[in-house]
């Protein structure tokens, strides 16, 4: 399972039922998403890095994240909605 729990109050925020759903949803996404995320989002690589270690240009580092962080919003929106 994916773990983005580091810093202060990561123990209670690993047993919210929203951090489940981020985890679950992130976890869902294609694989070069989650992959682009992960290394910008949790690593704190940026564009070219993140292009560099996926060899893949910046722009589809930026397109690929701006689709995971839609689908995990979506995902969140459709689940507070139902």
């Amino acid at each position: 399972m994916l773990e983005m729990s580091d810093g202060p109050g990561a123990e209670e925020a690993d047993q919210s039922p929203l951090h489940a759903r981020i985890i679950r949803a992130v976890e869902r996404l294609p694989q070069a998403q989650r992959a682009v995320l992960i290394l910008v989002q949790v690593e704190g690589f940026d564009y070219a890095e993140t292009g560099e270690v996926l060899d893949i240009p910046i722009e589809s580092v930026i397109a690929c994240l701006s689709r995971a962080r839609l689908t995990i919003a979506s995902t969140l929106d459709h689940v507070a909605a139902g």
